[in-house]
């Protein structure tokens, strides 16, 4: 072998350091990571990369509540590492990050993140590999009780809101069973008072891009009384800050119960449901068709969870008697 062609000490350590290095990252040789890089000759910056993440997320049409949650989890990711190059980062800087939080839902949540993050990143060609598969299996979370209200709970959420823009939000999901992004759809609509038709006795969602098909949705008696009352006092469908506020009212009314993890984002919708079914002479399909679910899902995750005393009481809190 030519000389010129030796390896010093100190260049063969920097050889087995890089090798090691781009072994990590899931290329077998230093060959491969040689034709990694002039095939992704693009070096962003963590910061840069997470803002674009953002941005494509927004074009993608996702949720803003969606992007708002990507934002939240990746924003401690992005200045941890806002000096160093996307491709840099190792499945142990993934896991360093992950480790740091104690709470397992929290570890999950940045988990969920960062692997659609990294999927992104390697689509886009700033990585070779999504490390955050290399770094740690996603944490197993523990399930949160898929409880509903009680009408005494209801009652007081009513109460606490009846005065306030926040109640419209808890009208359409107590007593009509719509999701959230439902209620936006309507809040934003050009005249969503046209939407709701007394005449035939239904909110019509049939033009809106919902998340299972369009439908319309009947008018309980209950729901009718809240609606004239929200109409008469000029309420919105749905208030500013909503969801700071929903959390916070949640919790404080559920705050007598023992302590546990509540699945909060679904329990008004989850109690119109239950409540529903269990009233006389209630039907799978009929009430699948109202809220936009199949009948499986229904008699998996709603059968026999309320009383019919309780539904009852339920759906008889009328602003009367709030």
């Amino acid at each position: 072998m030519d000389d010129s062609a030796t390896l010093t000490a100190a260049e063969r350590a920097d050889a087995a350091q890089a090798l090691r290095a781009a072994r990590a990252r899931g290329l077998a040789s230093l060959t491969a990571a040689v034709a990694w890089c002039a095939q992704h000759p693009v070096a962003i910056l963590v910061p840069a990369a997470v803002a674009e993440f953002h941005q494509a997320k927004r074009c993608e049409g996702v949720r803003e509540a969606t992007v708002r949650s990507y934002r939240h989890q990746l924003g401690a990711f992005a200045a941890a590492h806002a000096a160093r190059p996307l491709a840099a980062l190792t499945p142990g800087d993934i896991a360093a990050h992950l480790l740091a939080r104690a709470n397992v839902t929290t570890r999950a949540n940045r988990w969920q993140a960062l692997a659609t993050f990294f999927a992104w990143a390697a689509h886009r060609g700033y990585v070779g590999r999504n490390p955050v598969f290399q770094a740690m299996r996603k944490p197993l979370r523990p399930r949160p009780d898929r409880c509903i209200f009680t009408p005494a709970e209801t009652a007081g959420l009513l109460a606490r809101t009846k005065h306030t823009a926040a109640l419209g939000y808890w009208v359409l999901a107590l007593f009509a069973g719509l999701r959230t992004q439902e209620i936006h759809w309507l809040h934003e609509h050009p005249d969503p008072w046209s939407l709701i038709r007394p005449g035939t006795g239904v909110i019509d969602l049939r033009d809106q891009p919902p998340k299972t098909a369009p439908r319309v949705v009947p008018v309980t008696p209950a729901l009718g009384a809240w609606l004239r009352w929200m109409r008469k006092h000029s309420l919105p469908f749905i208030g500013p800050n909503h969801w700071p506020r929903r959390r916070e009212l949640q919790s404080a009314v559920l705050a007598p119960r023992p302590a546990g993890r509540f699945q909060f984002h679904n329990m008004p919708r989850r109690s119109y449901i239950s409540y529903r079914l269990a009233l006389p002479g209630a039907s799978y399909a009929a009430i699948a068709r109202d809220v936009g679910n199949s009948e499986g899902v229904l008699r998996k995750f709603y059968a026999r969870s309320a009383l019919r005393a309780d539904a009852e009481r339920y759906f008889a809190l009328a602003p009367s008697r709030v």
